[in-house]
Protein backbone atom coordinates (compact mmCIF):
# COMPACT_ATOMS: atom_id res chain seq x y z
CA UNK A 1 0.00 0.00 0.00
CA UNK A 2 1.20 3.37 -1.09
CA UNK A 3 2.17 6.04 1.70
CA UNK A 4 -0.14 9.21 1.45
CA UNK A 5 2.40 11.90 2.87
CA UNK A 6 3.70 15.20 1.70
CA UNK A 7 6.83 16.57 1.37
CA UNK A 8 6.38 19.20 3.84
CA UNK A 9 5.00 16.34 6.06
CA UNK A 10 8.85 14.67 6.02
CA UNK A 11 10.27 18.20 6.20
CA UNK A 12 8.44 19.09 9.03
CA UNK A 13 9.91 16.12 11.14
CA UNK A 14 13.12 17.21 10.42
CA UNK A 15 12.91 20.41 11.31
CA UNK A 16 10.93 19.64 14.64
CA UNK A 17 13.99 17.16 15.00
CA UNK A 18 15.96 20.01 14.57
CA UNK A 19 14.57 21.91 17.36
CA UNK A 20 14.29 19.14 19.91
CA UNK A 21 18.00 18.17 18.93
CA UNK A 22 19.09 21.87 20.47
CA UNK A 23 16.79 22.08 23.32
CA UNK A 24 18.57 18.88 24.23
CA UNK A 25 21.88 20.86 23.66
CA UNK A 26 20.94 23.79 25.57
CA UNK A 27 19.13 21.83 28.73
CA UNK A 28 22.47 19.82 29.06
CA UNK A 29 24.49 22.86 29.12
CA UNK A 30 22.23 25.44 30.22
CA UNK A 31 24.12 25.25 34.27
CA UNK A 32 28.06 25.54 32.63
CA UNK A 33 29.83 28.45 33.19
CA UNK A 34 30.93 28.94 28.99
CA UNK A 35 27.37 28.47 28.39
CA UNK A 36 26.02 32.09 29.02
CA UNK A 37 29.13 33.81 27.68
CA UNK A 38 28.66 31.59 24.48
CA UNK A 39 24.92 32.56 23.83
CA UNK A 40 25.94 36.41 24.39
CA UNK A 41 29.05 36.70 21.96
CA UNK A 42 27.12 34.62 19.64
CA UNK A 43 24.09 37.11 19.19
CA UNK A 44 26.72 40.16 19.09
CA UNK A 45 29.31 38.81 16.86
CA UNK A 46 27.36 36.11 14.00
CA UNK A 47 28.37 37.42 11.01
CA UNK A 48 25.42 35.33 9.18
CA UNK A 49 22.47 36.97 10.69
CA UNK A 50 21.52 34.31 12.45
CA UNK A 51 20.15 35.16 15.87
CA UNK A 52 20.82 32.82 18.56
CA UNK A 53 17.05 32.13 18.89
CA UNK A 54 17.33 30.55 15.31
CA UNK A 55 19.80 28.25 16.25
CA UNK A 56 16.79 25.52 16.75
CA UNK A 57 16.06 26.43 13.04
CA UNK A 58 17.44 24.31 10.27
CA UNK A 59 19.11 25.14 6.83
CA UNK A 60 16.92 24.89 3.78
CA UNK A 61 20.42 23.35 2.22
CA UNK A 62 20.98 20.68 4.83
CA UNK A 63 16.51 20.04 5.20
CA UNK A 64 16.71 19.79 1.09
CA UNK A 65 19.34 17.18 1.59
CA UNK A 66 17.51 15.02 4.31
CA UNK A 67 14.90 15.12 1.95
CA UNK A 68 16.96 13.78 -1.16
CA UNK A 69 18.52 10.81 1.22
CA UNK A 70 14.98 9.80 2.71
CA UNK A 71 12.98 10.33 -0.93
CA UNK A 72 16.04 8.02 -2.49
CA UNK A 73 16.94 4.90 0.26
CA UNK A 74 12.77 4.99 0.76
CA UNK A 75 12.41 4.32 -2.66
CA UNK A 76 15.33 2.13 -3.03
CA UNK A 77 15.37 -0.04 0.42
CA UNK A 78 11.32 -0.25 0.37
CA UNK A 79 10.29 -0.38 -3.32
CA UNK A 80 7.96 2.85 -3.27
CA UNK A 81 7.92 6.51 -3.15
CA UNK A 82 8.05 8.35 0.28
CA UNK A 83 6.08 11.31 -1.18
CA UNK A 84 5.14 11.97 -4.80
CA UNK A 85 7.25 15.10 -5.90
CA UNK A 86 9.86 14.68 -8.25
CA UNK A 87 13.59 15.69 -7.14
CA UNK A 88 15.75 17.85 -8.82
CA UNK A 89 19.32 18.26 -8.88
CA UNK A 90 20.63 21.94 -8.19
CA UNK A 91 24.51 23.20 -7.46
CA UNK A 92 24.18 22.14 -4.11
CA UNK A 93 22.52 18.69 -4.21
CA UNK A 94 18.93 16.60 -4.18
CA UNK A 95 15.94 19.61 -4.25
CA UNK A 96 12.26 20.09 -4.24
CA UNK A 97 10.79 22.84 -5.67
CA UNK A 98 8.01 22.62 -2.99
CA UNK A 99 10.21 23.54 -0.01
CA UNK A 100 12.05 26.08 -2.27
CA UNK A 101 8.69 27.61 -2.45
CA UNK A 102 7.92 27.29 1.12
CA UNK A 103 10.98 29.00 3.05
CA UNK A 104 12.29 31.83 1.19
CA UNK A 105 15.48 32.48 3.61
CA UNK A 106 18.35 30.33 4.02
CA UNK A 107 16.39 29.35 7.24
CA UNK A 108 13.66 26.44 7.15
CA UNK A 109 11.94 28.55 10.15
CA UNK A 110 9.03 26.78 10.85
CA UNK A 111 7.96 26.59 14.81
CA UNK A 112 7.04 22.93 16.75
CA UNK A 113 3.90 24.29 17.84
CA UNK A 114 2.20 24.48 14.38
CA UNK A 115 3.79 21.17 13.30
CA UNK A 116 0.71 18.95 13.94
CA UNK A 117 0.87 16.04 11.49
CA UNK A 118 0.94 12.60 13.01
CA UNK A 119 2.90 10.35 10.12
CA UNK A 120 2.35 6.81 9.67
CA UNK A 121 4.68 4.98 13.00
CA UNK A 122 6.16 3.02 9.85
CA UNK A 123 6.94 6.16 8.24
CA UNK A 124 8.16 8.17 11.58
CA UNK A 125 10.33 4.92 11.95
CA UNK A 126 12.32 4.71 8.67
CA UNK A 127 12.63 8.85 9.08
CA UNK A 128 13.96 8.24 12.75
CA UNK A 129 16.69 6.30 10.72
CA UNK A 130 17.51 8.65 8.12
CA UNK A 131 17.70 11.44 10.98
CA UNK A 132 20.52 9.43 12.78
CA UNK A 133 22.09 8.65 9.91
CA UNK A 134 22.77 11.87 8.10
CA UNK A 135 20.65 14.61 10.20
CA UNK A 136 21.95 14.14 13.97
CA UNK A 137 25.08 15.74 15.49
CA UNK A 138 26.89 18.82 14.75
CA UNK A 139 29.27 17.11 12.57
CA UNK A 140 26.01 16.71 10.63
CA UNK A 141 26.63 19.78 8.57
CA UNK A 142 24.57 20.64 5.45
CA UNK A 143 27.48 21.33 2.89
CA UNK A 144 28.84 18.36 3.56
CA UNK A 145 25.79 16.45 2.95
CA UNK A 146 25.20 18.57 -0.18
CA UNK A 147 29.18 17.26 -1.35
CA UNK A 148 28.09 13.94 -0.85
CA UNK A 149 25.32 13.97 -2.63
CA UNK A 150 27.24 16.19 -5.68
CA UNK A 151 29.67 13.13 -5.87
CA UNK A 152 26.72 10.42 -6.02
CA UNK A 153 26.08 8.90 -9.64
CA UNK A 154 22.10 9.66 -9.58
CA UNK A 155 23.32 13.66 -9.03
CA UNK A 156 25.73 13.58 -11.58
CA UNK A 157 23.23 12.33 -14.02
CA UNK A 158 20.56 15.16 -13.76
CA UNK A 159 23.38 17.29 -13.90
CA UNK A 160 23.89 16.62 -17.48
CA UNK A 161 20.17 17.08 -18.20
CA UNK A 162 18.63 19.67 -19.25
CA UNK A 163 15.70 19.74 -16.79
CA UNK A 164 17.77 18.06 -13.84
CA UNK A 165 15.17 15.86 -12.89
CA UNK A 166 16.31 12.67 -10.70
CA UNK A 167 14.94 9.78 -12.43
CA UNK A 168 13.74 7.42 -9.87
CA UNK A 169 15.45 4.54 -12.59
CA UNK A 170 18.77 6.10 -11.62
CA UNK A 171 17.59 6.22 -7.79
CA UNK A 172 17.21 2.37 -7.70
CA UNK A 173 20.35 1.55 -9.84
CA UNK A 174 22.33 3.68 -7.57
CA UNK A 175 20.91 3.09 -3.79
CA UNK A 176 20.25 -0.37 -3.67
CA UNK A 177 22.71 -3.26 -2.32
CA UNK A 178 21.28 -5.57 -4.83
CA UNK A 179 21.69 -3.41 -7.84
CA UNK A 180 25.23 -1.63 -6.68
CA UNK A 181 27.62 -3.67 -4.45
CA UNK A 182 29.62 -0.85 -3.62
CA UNK A 183 26.69 1.21 -1.54
CA UNK A 184 28.43 0.97 1.79
CA UNK A 185 31.72 3.30 0.07
CA UNK A 186 28.94 5.96 0.36
CA UNK A 187 27.43 5.92 3.32
CA UNK A 188 28.59 8.29 5.89
CA UNK A 189 31.00 6.43 8.62
CA UNK A 190 29.22 4.12 11.08
CA UNK A 191 26.60 3.81 9.17
CA UNK A 192 25.68 0.29 7.27
CA UNK A 193 22.49 -1.56 5.90
CA UNK A 194 21.04 -4.34 7.43
CA UNK A 195 18.18 -6.58 6.69
CA UNK A 196 15.19 -5.61 8.89
CA UNK A 197 12.25 -7.78 10.34
CA UNK A 198 10.51 -7.81 7.22
CA UNK A 199 13.32 -8.98 5.14
CA UNK A 200 13.71 -5.70 3.32
CA UNK A 201 17.26 -3.47 4.00
CA UNK A 202 17.14 -0.50 6.02
CA UNK A 203 20.04 1.93 6.80
CA UNK A 204 21.10 2.77 10.13
CA UNK A 205 23.42 4.06 12.26
CA UNK A 206 25.79 1.93 14.49
CA UNK A 207 26.65 2.50 18.21
CA UNK A 208 30.40 3.92 18.88
CA UNK A 209 32.61 1.11 19.80
CA UNK A 210 30.25 -1.49 17.61
CA UNK A 211 32.72 -3.93 16.27
CA UNK A 212 31.32 -3.65 12.56
CA UNK A 213 31.58 0.15 12.73
CA UNK A 214 34.55 1.16 10.31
Amino acid sequence: MKNIVTTSQIADFFIKKTAEAYEQFEEKYKDADWFADWVRSFSKHSSSGITYEENQYMEVTKLQSLLGYAYAWHLALKGEKLFDEKMYACERGYFFHSQNQRFSGELANVKIDPITSVLPPNISGFLWHIWNCYGYGGEKLGFRLSNMQCDEAPYRKAQKTEEREVKDEWIKEFYSPENNEEIEKYLPETVVLTISNDGLYEIVRLAIGDPRGR
